[in-house]
């Protein structure tokens, strides 16, 4: 990770010395009136955050939040490209990750500088602040890239918020609690992070096998027709009349399900708090109930 550190002070030049030491990778820019040692020296400090914001992976500014704030917005494009940026004060009591907390690395440098000088890391970001999964921080950590953003942000939102997501992955994953879970079942998150043409393959390859799939957050504003697209992978290897069943708001006020065949499924109306489930060809309605025997009667 290349990063820069910026003073403006002298003791700030003494400050980006100290977190130079501890890092790997960093070049120091002073201001020239009171450059020194191996820092570059720079007359204006907007031109040289012109000349260098999209040349590092981390941008450490010693001076007031304000002015690193004013300096570096007409650079910003996006949380998937911009630099980690964090705001010192000159006497490193704080550091403050200001831009790209996640993606970018700015909290972990953040925390990072705070134990190379002493400084008291500040970071705001919801799901930190709160102990919380983060999709992005997951991705930055595991390098992987996001392709949908907006669906990482749902993600997050309803993690911040106390809600439950579903998980997907075509990669092998350690099995838990094997015995409370039917031997041909699927689970899909509407909100994956993964190239939409693998869930779409996974579908695929789960219908085609006759498993039973559950489908989260099936639906969004955004994402309108996710659930009939899905009907339409599955409708080539499983019946219309494949029994099918949703629930609305579950555990909440408003509670609402039904059971329905999988070309009605099709056309119905859901959002991102429903929870679909769709059936195999030994799926039958039952008093009201979905039931899938778990086909003891063939061992």
């Amino acid at each position: 990770m290349r990063i820069a550190v910026i003073s403006l002070t002298e003791n700030g030049l003494i400050l980006s010395e100290r977190i130079a030491a501890g890092l790997e990778g960093c070049d120091c820019y002073a201001f020239e009136k009171h450059c020194g040692g191996n820092a570059v020296p720079f007359k204006d400090l907007s031109g040289l955050v012109g000349d260098i914001f999209g040349k590092y992976e981390g941008l450490i500014f010693i001076c007031a939040c304000g002015v690193a704030v004013r300096v570096i917005a007409p650079h910003i494009r996006s949380k998937l490209c911009d630099p980690g940026v964090i705001a010192l004060d000159e006497q490193g009591k704080f550091a403050v990750s200001l831009l790209s907390g996640h993606i970018g690395g700015a909290n972990a440098l953040t925390r990072k500088i705070g134990e190379i000088i002493g400084a008291v890391p500040v970071i705001t970001t919801a799901t930190d602040t709160g102990g919380k999964f983060s999709p992005d921080s997951f991705a930055a950590a595991n390098g992987l890239h996001i392709c949908e953003m907006d669906m990482a942000k749902e993600i997050a939102a309803r993690i911040v918020n106390g809600g439950r997501v579903g998980f997907y992955s075509e990669y092998e994953q350690g099995t838990v609690g094997a015995d409370n879970v039917c031997e041909r079942s699927a689970a899909v998150c509407g909100g994956h992070i993964i190239i939409r043409k693998h869930a779409e393959n996974g579908m695929t390859i789960a219908a085609a096998a006759d498993f039973t799939i559950a489908l989260y957050n099936p639906s969004s504003k955004k994402r309108a027709d996710y659930l009939a697209r899905a009907c339409n992978i599955m409708l080539r290897h499983k019946s219309p009349k494949t029994v099918c069943g949703y629930v609305k708001n579950i555990g909440r006020e408003g509670e609402e399900s039904r059971i329905l065949t999988l070309s009605e499924l099709r056309d119905t109306p859901v959002d991102m708090f429903t929870t679909v489930l769709v059936g195999n060809s030994e799926t039958k309605a039952i008093g009201g109930k979905i039931v899938t025997p778990r086909g003891y009667k063939h061992e």
